[in-house]
């Protein structure tokens, strides 16, 4: 009963929809779904009398990170603050337990693999619509479709606080364009998203052989790029490199050597030839840049807060109150760094723990060189990389996918 449950659960991940049970509160219905499955995974195992529990080193890094995450709350500057963040790490976390369960066996941890790439494959064609829309009915007609349905994804009071800081639209050369971002509140989170399945959907495509897969991946990294999340380009190209580097990475250059040599020319050519893509991507090298300059700003208020409180932090969610007292809870403040942000927030020995916890797929990568192995450690390596100028912790979409994907059941 569980099982198909959590499959629905991970097709509907990107589509989650909030209920409004009063104006001010939006409840994702992924919040209400992880409990309920959770209950279902552990009374199913009991009757069965065998309740898979993962002992990797990772799970208990998981539950140390959170523990001293929520502990934070005890001296925050205001625990108001903090409540809603350690109440969402509580409501995900069980979905680890479940994860690790549904993915003991192969062909069920492949089921799991293939929603979650059909997942990233629907959201994905919905951002290229969002996008190329504009073309044809002009930016405001396309803007006036969006904000009639995103409030469904959202909630109307988090849609409302969207709107109060857009980030879907983009100035590159002179020109406004709409970004692909989907269901997501802001294009960042949702490239993340679909980077972070880019190398799940190549390996099916190697273990499969069908074509299907390496459609989905062109299509998702093509709804990426059009994100013109600068994040993403680097995320990908941090991931791409360490693919390079390791050893599966070269025999598959070698296998299909023609392919690459052509992707390299296609890349100069990009590079070469003025176009939006390669003026988005040298604007982040521009300090000066408007949010370049605020996350600079972001980087050194954060790194002098950690100066201040080394051990404790301010308190999980409290960053933002450490900027500005005045603010309100709901305000999008963060270091737009996940080490820095946890660092100011829960002390630097949590942020080296999550630092590990990351990282924890790449190692057993290096351990065990196989094709699953390896396309997880590319994906937390996105993740890192994108999460040096994000905090994508806290999106009802992004971490249960982290817990998803962190939990999976390979080491074997």
């Amino acid at each position: 009963m569980w099982y198909p449950l959590f499959l629905i659960f991970i097709a509907m991940l990107p589509f989650s929809f909030a209920l409004n049970p009063t104006s001010n509160i939006d409840l994702p219905i992924t919040r209400l779904l992880v409990p309920i499955i959770f209950v279902f995974w552990f009374f199913g195992s009991l009757l069965k009398k065998s309740v898979a529990v993962d002992t990797r080193v990772r799970f208990f890094l998981l539950l140390v990170f959170v523990l001293i995450s929520s502990f934070s709350i005890f001296w925050a500057l205001d625990p108001s603050f903090s409540f809603r963040k350690v109440l969402f790490l509580f409501s995900a976390i069980p979905l680890y337990f479940v994860a690790f369960s549904a993915t003991t066996k192969d062909e069920k941890r492949k089921k799991v693999l293939i929603v979650l790439v059909l997942s990233g494959l629907a959201v994905s064609l919905l951002a290229l619509l969002q996008f190329w829309l504009q073309f044809f009915i002009g930016i405001d007609a396309t803007l006036s479709i969006i904000k009639w349905y995103i409030p469904f994804f959202l909630g109307s009071s988090f849609s409302d606080l969207v709107l109060a800081f857009p980030s879907w639209l983009v100035n590159i050369s002179g020109k406004t364009v709409l970004r692909a971002f989907g269901t997501f509140p802001d294009p960042h989170l949702f490239s993340l998203y679909v980077n972070m399945l880019i190398p799940i959907s190549l390996y099916l495509f190697s273990l499969t052989k069908k074509r299907f897969f390496l459609i989905a991946t062109v299509i998702m990294f093509s709804a990426s790029i059009l994100s013109f999340s600068r994040a993403s380009y680097f995320s990908l190209a941090a991931g791409g490199l360490f693919f390079v580097y390791t050893s599966s990475g070269f025999f598959l250059i070698r296998k299909y050597f023609a392919a690459v040599v052509l992707t390299i020319l296609l890349a100069i050519l990009i590079m070469i030839v003025p176009n939006p893509l390669t003026s988005r991507f040298i604007s982040s090298l521009n300090v000066n840049e408007g949010s370049n300059s605020g996350r600079i700003a972001m980087w050194t208020t954060a790194i002098q807060g950690i100066r201040e409180n080394p051990w404790k932090g301010v308190g999980i969610g409290n960053f933002s109150y450490y900027v500005d007292p005045e603010i309100n809870v709901r305000n999008p403040i963060y270091a737009h760094n996940i080490i820095l942000d946890f660092g100011v927030e829960t002390g630097t020995l949590n942020a080296l723990i999550l630092i590990v916890l990351i990282l924890s797929p790449v190692v057993l990568c290096f351990r065990k060189q196989k094709p699953l192995n390896l396309a997880l450690a590319v994906t937390f390596i996105i993740f890192l990389a994108h999460s040096m100028f994000e905090t994508p912790f806290f999106s009802i979409r992004v971490f249960p996918l982290f817990c998803i994907l962190l939990a999976l059941n390979n080491d074997d």
